[in-house]
């Protein structure tokens, strides 16, 4: 019987991670798994739980070795997670996974992951370390981070991001209002903006919406200060725009995807993905409010075209990602 470990950031209401999830789960069960022990937070374990899936509490680490051990393969499931931008302990934590199922001879599959922002010396050679390992395998979201895993890594392969996979929603949608929408995850002063858009498609048509969970409370609260709609729903309000303004790189994604310009705002992750596919559009910028108002401007009803190679790439990185399992788990 296979069986899989899986690993990523789950269970905190983060959109973006949510779908790498489901993918990662979909491909599992495509490739003939039939148990899947999935790591998320001990109060979401009921969350996650049927009857391909066993969830297990990513603080214990007594569940997780029991988990690893128990497992043909240990994935995780995409997404920026090897970074210390944001916390060099998520970094540690990670790392430890793929360390202890090193340790424990298990093959590990970093499926559709970047690397970096590393900026700290330590974690360089954390990540160095596990990458020279021969029992791990790289399919790197972004061309830098697959020539970073290229400089040490054994089995490192183009990939892309998995998300791609769980973009399930309407195909032949078209933007179904006027809506120019803001995805946030840190204050944001949008007072000159406002006044710019509303110039352009009205107040009423500036809305705000929160991508993760983590996000609604500094959401709501530019919502409030400048009086704009909150759309609670994050994949309707992408969904639905005319232009899109994101600190998260899945909104991006999922606007471009589906042919709707976005502005990519202070995220490298998501500008080293997106810059794959397009090269040289006009939206990756800084939080310089002049430079954003003048992007919306420039940028609303651009028309973007990359859904059918992105999804080609997503479909070929799944193709040799179930190849690659039936090697591993003869």
């Amino acid at each position: 019987m296979k069986t899989a470990f899986v690993f990523g950031y789950y269970g905190y209401g983060n959109v973006g991670d949510e779908l790498l999830c489901k993918a990662t789960l979909k491909l599992l069960e495509e490739a003939g798994f039939h148990k899947i022990y999935l790591a998320v937070p001990k109060e979401r374990v009921n969350d996650y739980t049927s009857k391909l899936v066993k969830p297990v509490d990513r603080f214990s680490p007594f569940a997780v070795i029991k988990a690893i051990t128990k497992s043909s393969v240990v994935v995780c499931g995409g997404g920026g997670i090897f970074q210390d931008e944001t916390s060099f302990r998520s970094l540690l934590y990670y790392s430890s996974i793929v360390f202890l199922s090193i340790l424990l001879r298990k093959p590990v599959i970093l499926l559709g992951n970047s690397f970096g922002p590393l900026k700290r010396k330590s974690s360089r050679f954390l990540v160095k370390s596990f990458l020279a390992s021969r029992k791990v395998y790289v399919f790197a979201r972004d061309p830098v981070s697959y020539r970073y895993a290229r400089m040490v890594g054994k089995n490192v392969y183009q990939g892309t991001d998995l998300a791609v996979l769980a973009f399930d929603f309407d195909p032949d949608f078209q933007s179904s209002s006027n809506w120019i929408c803001f995805c946030v995850k840190k204050p944001m002063d949008l007072s000159h903006l406002v006044n710019v858009i509303e110039e352009k498609v009205g107040k009423e048509n500036v809305v705000i919406t929160a991508f993760s969970e983590e996000d609604e409370e500094v959401s709501l609260q530019i919502a409030s200060k400048h009086n704009l709609k909150y759309v609670e729903d994050p994949i309707k309000a992408v969904l639905s725009s005319r232009l899109v303004v994101s600190q998260r790189m899945h909104a991006s994604l999922l606007a471009a995807y589906y042919g709707i310009p976005f502005i990519s705002l202070n995220n490298s992750k998501a500008n080293r993905f997106m810059k794959k596919y397009l090269p040289k559009y006009e939206g990756y910028l800084k939080e310089d409010e002049v430079e954003v108002a003048l992007a919306v401007v420039k940028l609303l009803d651009k028309k973007i075209d990359v859904a059918k190679q992105m999804m080609n790439d997503a479909k070929d990185m799944a193709e040799r990602f179930k190849k690659l399992l039936k090697v591993l788990c003869k």
